[in-house]
């Protein structure tokens, strides 16, 4: 008996050796028309890094990306998303994890507003409530930041 139970622990542990090596070889890709590349390659396109430095990697949402009318002045601003992705060790790791804020940009006075934003964490999506629109939420850039690094490529990417 004592036998037995050796053979099937000394089983398992094979098994789960060759479990683990496989998951971190990754899945197999034959077939180049598999949906889930196809997936991936609209999610590349849709979106396009602007910034990235050890501690996240900055995404514009070009699909939404758009210029609008400012609500009380006589001015455009962007109506953008941004995807941000925290980096470990200036690499990101956890492909379920990431934020997307709703951002408000003045291209005459470098200035962004935070809408919105939602954090994704492989579970159920935590939103953070709405602000409405107020003059006084606009936040003047600071030099050499990483937002006005995005702020940059906002203005150079939506036209």
């Amino acid at each position: 008996m004592k036998k037995i139970t050796r053979l099937v622990l000394l089983m398992l542990a094979v098994l789960m050796m060759l479990a683990s090596i496989c998951q971190a070889m990754g899945p197999i890709n034959r077939d180049e028309k598999n949906p889930k590349n196809e997936e991936q390659a609209v999610t590349t396109e849709r979106f396009v890094q602007i910034y990235k430095d050890d501690d996240s990697t900055y995404y514009l949402d070009k699909v939404t990306a758009k210029k609008i009318k400012h609500p009380y002045l006589n001015e455009d601003i962007l109506d953008v998303w941004l995807k941000v992705e925290v980096n470990v060790n200036g690499v990101y790791n956890d492909p379920v994890s990431y934020t997307m804020k709703h951002y408000y940009v003045r291209l005459k006075e470098k200035q962004l507003q935070l809408i919105n934003s939602v954090d994704f964490n492989g579970e159920s999506p935590v939103y953070t409530p709405d602000e409405p629109y107020r003059e006084k939420n606009w936040r003047t850039l600071v030099p050499s930041s990483p937002e006005e690094s995005c702020y940059l490529k906002f203005i150079e990417l939506v036209k």
